[in-house]
């Protein structure tokens, strides 16, 4: 590929499909040349940063826990979406649909021309996933891509390309919203209160004097929604047993125990969540489903909000 401008996937991958692969017209995922990785690692090593390199770099040792191998070069797993136009748009675009992907990517280093030389480009974004990362190098585990998976991102960035923002306003500031979450670091609880937050705008109204509450409307509205998903949401791979109804009940007294400053006990009376990092990841992967499915059907958010 002659593509001059590229984008760090910073993720550990293993990729299950040929490449190079077209991810959007003349935007290509595939393996980084040994230019690329020169130019990766010094700016990761340059930022006191090795883990993520290291992840890169090595494979896991199956018969012992936590244990790794550093692999020859020629089998290092550093990945680059190339791409010829430096155009900013089309690239925020791709982040916002990466990020809304079942396996969802970080792209937040760039390598852009500017005038005949490298504009190397930092997102805020990349800078907590890399401060995530040091909190907790187990967080990310080796991420495997399919064909389905780029097919997946190729829908969402057209989805957001023709989604109508001046029509469903709401809809397009959640997007950002959820994209501008991974500012914060992981063990913020603002995270959390983020999430619902989200959950709120697309699909409450303000309950004033005399309207349902809140709570009440997202445990009645949210199993509404999730019948019309495209891919079912699977609670139990999550919780312990109970109704639709009750585990969102549960999931937003944890909400308000956050947002009054009160202590979260996991083993009483938020037992069926079993902990907070259970919670966020649940939560992320929910978020994915239901802004994808708000731009598929837009008017149907539109409408909930106002019943």
């Amino acid at each position: 590929m002659e593509n001059i401008n590229f984008a760090f996937v910073a993720n550990p991958l293993t990729i299950d499909c040929e490449l190079p692969f077209e991810i959007i017209e003349g935007w290509y995922l595939q393996k980084a040349n040994d230019m690329q990785i020169d130019d990766i690692r010094s700016i990761l090593y340059s930022m006191g940063d090795n883990h993520l390199g290291f992840k890169h770099e090595c494979e896991a040792v199956l018969e012992q826990n936590n244990s790794y191998r550093r692999m020859p070069r020629e089998k290092w797993n550093y990945y680059v979406i190339s791409f010829l136009e430096n155009n900013k748009e089309t690239f925020m675009r791709l982040q916002l649909a990466a990020n809304l992907a079942e396996i969802d990517l970080e792209l937040g280093l760039s390598w852009l021309s500017e005038l005949q030389k490298y504009e190397i480009s930092f997102t805020v974004n990349f800078m907590t996933y890399l401060g995530n990362w040091k909190l907790n190098p187990d967080l990310e585990k080796n991420k495997h891509l399919e064909i389905e998976n780029l097919l997946e991102l190729k829908s969402i960035f057209d989805k957001i390309k023709h989604f109508d923002a001046t029509k469903y306003p709401h809809i397009a500031k959640c997007i950002d919203n959820f994209y501008h979450l991974n500012r914060l670091p992981i063990d913020s609880d603002f995270v959390i209160i983020g999430f619902f937050g989200i959950i709120e705008s697309l699909i409450t109204y303000n309950p004033g004097d005399k309207g349902a509450s809140l709570k009440h409307q997202i445990r009645k509205k949210i199993p509404l929604l999730v019948k019309r998903f495209s891919c079912k949401v699977e609670y139990e791979i999550f919780f312990n047993p109970c109704s639709e109804d009750k585990l969102w009940s549960t999931l937003y007294d944890y909400r308000s125990c956050i947002a009054h400053g009160n202590e979260s006990d996991f083993k009483k009376q938020l037992s069926l969540l079993k902990s907070r990092k259970t919670v966020l990841i649940f939560l992320k992967s929910f978020l994915k489903k239901l802004i994808n499915h708000s731009m598929t059907e837009p008017q149907l958010y539109i409408d909930l909000k106002e019943c």
